[in-house]
C-alpha cells in the first residue's frame, strides 16, 4: 500500500530496475563468519532496506514479471554480491580474533605490501578523486567521485524544481523527469571504512588491514600533516551520507560528503584535502604521519 500511493520506479526502464534490485541485495546480504551469506546487521537502518527490497517486490508484480531469480552465486555471480566460502569461514575472521580493541577504529584495506610501508614509515597515500572513475577498478571501488545525479521522477502535473545551488527555478512539463547532476573539483582524498567487515577484503582484493585504534588522534595528526606538506588546501572529514537518487532531492550538501547507496554497506569515512580554486591537475600525494604506528595495527591474511 505504501508503494502503490507513490510508484517512484514506475518510470525506471527493465535494465534499472533490475540494477536497482541488486544495489538493494548487495546491501542486505552479508558474508557471515560461518563463510555463508545471510542478512546480517545491515549498515543503514534495516528497515530502510526491507522497505526498499518489498518496493522492489511490488513493482515486479505490478508489471507482472516478478522478481528476478536470485543471482548465482557462482563463477558468473554479480560482482556486487560477496562469494560465500562454506563451509570454511572467511580467511578474515582469524584476524578478527587478534585485534587488541573492539571499540570504535577505522579500517585500511588493502595489500599488505603498501600498508606495510603505511605502517612502519607512518606515510598515507592520498590520491585525487578523479582517479577513482579509472575503467581497470573493481566495480567496489569504481565510482565518479566528483559528480552525483539525483533522479527526479516524472510527475502527472507540472513541476517546479528550484536549483539549490544558484536559486534558479525550472518547470518540468507533466509526465517529464529529468537528472540533476552536481559536481565539484577534483581533491585528495584518504578513504577507509568505519567497520570490520569479512566481505571488504574480498571487495578491495585485499591481504591486509591496517587498524586505526584512535580515530580521533588520526584525524588530529592528518591535519597537523597536511599544514606541513599541502600548504592552502583545506581539510575535512566526513562518514558518507548514502543518497538513493530516486528518492532524495538535491539540497546543496557536499559532493564529496555523498555517495550512491549501493556503496552503503561499505560504511566509508574519508578525508579530504580541497586545493584552492584554479589548482593544477592534482596527483597522489605521501602524507607523512610518524605517529601513526602509536595507535595503529597491521594484520594479514
Amino acid at each position: 500500500m505504501e508503494y502503490r500511493a507513490d510508484r517512484y520506479m514506475a518510470h525506471l526502464s527493465p535494465s534499472a530496475l533490475k540494477q536497482r534490485f541488486l544495489d538493494v541485495l548487495s546491501n542486505t546480504v552479508e558474508l557471515l563468519d560461518s563463510g555463508q551469506l545471510g542478512l546480517g546487521q545491515a549498515p543503514a537502518d534495516p528497515a530502510f532496506w526491507m522497505s526498499r527490497f518489498t518496493h522492489l517486490h511490488e513493482e515486479f508484480t505490478l508489471r507482472q514479471t516478478g522478481l528476478p531469480a536470485f543471482p548465482s552465486l557462482g563463477p558468473d555471480a554479480p560482482k556486487c554480491l560477496p562469494r560465500p566460502t562454506h563451509p570454511n569461514p572467511p580467511p578474515s575472521v582469524a584476524i578478527w580474533k587478534t585485534l587488541p580493541t573492539r571499540g570504535d577504529a577505522l579500517f585500511k584495506y588493502g595489500q599488505h605490501q603498501n600498508l606495510k610501508k603505511v605502517s612502519t614509515e607512518g606515510t598515507i597515500r592520498l590520491n585525487p578523486a578523479s582517479s577513482y572513475e579509472d575503467p581497470s577498478l573493481n566495480p567496489a571501488v569504481r565510482d565518479a567521485e566528483l559528480t552525483f545525479t539525483y533522479q527526479v521522477r516524472p510527475s502527472p502535473l507540472t513541476g517546479r524544481f528550484t536549483d539549490p545551488l544558484n536559486g534558479t527555478t525550472l518547470l518540468i512539463p507533466p509526465g517529464q523527469g529529468f537528472k540533476y547532476t552536481v559536481s565539484t573539483d577534483d581533491y585528495l582524498v584518504f578513504c577507509c571504512a568505519a567497520a570490520r567487515s569479512n566481505r571488504l577484503y574480498q571487495d578491495f582484493r585485499a591481504d591486509a588491514c591496517l587498524v586505526i585504534t584512535d580515530p580521533s588522534r588520526f584525524v588530529k595528526e592528518a591535519a597537523k600533516a597536511g599544514e606541513a606538506d599541502l600548504p592552502g588546501y583545506s581539510l575535512g572529514y566526513t562518514g558518507l551520507r548514502y543518497v538513493d537518487p530516486l528518492i532524495a532531492t538535491p539540497n546543496g550538501r557536499p559532493v564529496h560528503a555523498i555517495k550512491h547507496f549501493r556503496f552503503a554497506y561499505q560504511k566509508e569515512f574519508r578525508c579530504i584535502w580541497q586545493p584552492k580554486p584554479g589548482a593544477p591537475r592534482l596527483e597522489p600525494v605521501d602524507l607523512r604521519m610518524p605517529h601513526l604506528r602509536d595507535y595503529s595495527v597491521l594484520v594479514a591474511l
